[in-house]
C-alpha cells in the first residue's frame, strides 16, 4: 500500500480488514471450485 512500516501508529491511519470466499474455473467454461489463497 506504499505506507510506512510504523504506518499503523499514527492515529489518523485507519486500517480495514475483511473476508471472502474466492472461487475460479478449474478451466475455461469448466467447474468451479474453491480457491484456497494460503
Amino acid at each position: 500500500a506504499l505506507l510506512p512500516p510504523d504506518a499503523w501508529l499514527d492515529p489518523d491511519t485507519k486500517v480495514y480488514k475483511f473476508q471472502a470466499e474466492i472461487f475460479e474455473e478449474e478451466k475455461p467454461e469448466g467447474p468451479i471450485k474453491r480457491k484456497t489463497l494460503s
